[in-house]
């Protein structure tokens, strides 16, 4: 009988990152898993199995780019106890963006304590988590310091699938932070009341500009619409399309636009469930990414998708329909097979050798390789930070 396979969702990753840098221990998480279990991030990597309540980690998981993900922020939990042990030590807890009246606050504080600056970032909301780091970067530096902590945590304070975690002040106890203070708490009443009802405030300057039958159209109306863009990524499995098509998504958050990753695992998952992996049912799902990706655009967003995409017909239905409403960039990831095979983290080229999967690209199913890519990328010899670089070029300039 084969182990039960389970898909972690971000928050459950969020934990299971928790119990890799050592401040949750596996047990806590793994009371309703069953046992034989195998456990899967959102591209269909095994990281973990569950063996006697227990879960051994295989990998490390998959990491992500910008302020969040800054290794100086990212202490492991013995490292950080051990850097703190005999000193007086409070964390202030960074969960909203902090207004001059907490940093204040925080200042005084620091005057009587030491501080350390924490922020528990969720890689559900990586726009948010990312701006409260940076705003947190800026509260230590009022401070004459740069101790900044990031705290992967998720945004419900639970898993999905992962259950049993303790509170946040629980796990913060592990980094040797046994006290902590979240920096809402010292908010003043009326700071607060001021900073809820900067929308009403809005809604104020509105009907003061307004006549009334203006007035009440403007959130229809809105700001004037931005082109959309679809880039849709190519290329063999394994070729790093995923991780740079991710990396793009959190770079444009960084810049303060929105992007829509659909990334071909995910998308196989959750909205081309049941179809097959011969032509007919690569090139449905092809069609499926190609319509909500120009519905995106259509909408003034940004969509990258990160798809196989083998085949140059299905790739131009989609460049045809996402120059119908907006703008497309077709970056071809051109990471050589043999590379590919080497990485193999699901063992998917290996079983292909094997004969074990058919239709499996590049092995027994043809690639055809772009001739109107607008970016070209071999990630052996370009690093990911360059390649989003690569493609950010052309996005701007389109």
């Amino acid at each position: 009988m084969s182990p039960e396979t389970i898909v972690l969702e971000d928050d459950d990753l969020d934990l299971l990152e928790l119990v890799r840098g050592g401040a949750i221990p596996s047990e806590a998480l793994c009371a309703e898993l069953p046992d034989g279990s195998v456990l899967l991030d959102c591209e269909g990597t095994p990281v973990a199995d569950v063996h006697d309540r227990r879960m051994v980690l295989r990998r490390e998981l998959t990491q992500g780019r910008g302020a969040c993900w800054q290794g100086a922020f990212r202490r492991a939990a013995p490292v950080e106890r051990a850097r703190l042990a005999g000193r007086d030590v409070v964390a202030v807890v960074v969960d909203e963006l902090p207004t001059r009246n907490e940093q204040d606050a925080v200042g005084k504080l620091a005057t009587e304590r030491e501080v350390v600056v924490v922020v528990p970032a969720a890689r559900a909301e990586p726009r948010r988590s990312a701006a409260l780091v940076r705003a947190a970067q800026g509260m230590a530096r009022s401070l004459g310091s740069s101790d900044v902590l990031v705290v992967p945590w998720p945004i419900s304070g639970a898993g999905r699938h992962l259950r049993g975690a303790p509170t946040l002040e629980v796990a913060l106890g592990a980094f040797g932070l046994g006290v902590a203070v979240r920096s809402s708490s010292m908010r003043d009443q009326d700071v607060e009341a001021a900073v809820r009802s900067l929308d009403a405030r809005r809604r104020g300057l509105v009907d003061d500009l307004y006549p009334p039958a203006s007035a009440v159209e403007v959130d229809v109306v809105g700001p004037p619409p931005h082109q959309g863009t679809v880039v849709l990524f190519t290329g063999l499995s394994g070729s790093g399309k995923s991780t740079v098509a991710r990396a793009l998504v959190e770079a444009l958050g960084e810049s303060g636009s929105t992007a829509t990753l659909l990334d071909g695992d995910v998308v196989r998952r959750c909205l081309s469930g049941g179809l097959g992996f011969d032509r007919a049912g690569r090139e449905e799902n092809l069609a499926r990414i190609g319509w909500v990706a120009a519905l995106v655009s259509e909408h003034g967003g940004i969509a990258v998708a990160a798809p196989i995409a083998p085949f140059a017909e299905s790739r131009a239905r989609i460049r045809q329909a996402a120059l119908e409403h907006g703008r497309f960039v077709l970056v071809h990831v051109s990471t050589p097979l043999e590379e590919c095979e080497r990485r193999d983290r699901k063992g998917l080229y290996a079983a292909a050798r094997r004969g074990e999967i058919a239709d499996f690209t590049g092995i027994s199913s043809p690639y055809d390789v772009p001739q109107d890519a607008d970016v070209v990328i071999d990630t052996v010899e370009v690093g990911v930070d360059d390649a989003v670089r690569q493609v950010l070029a052309v996005v701007s300039a389109r």
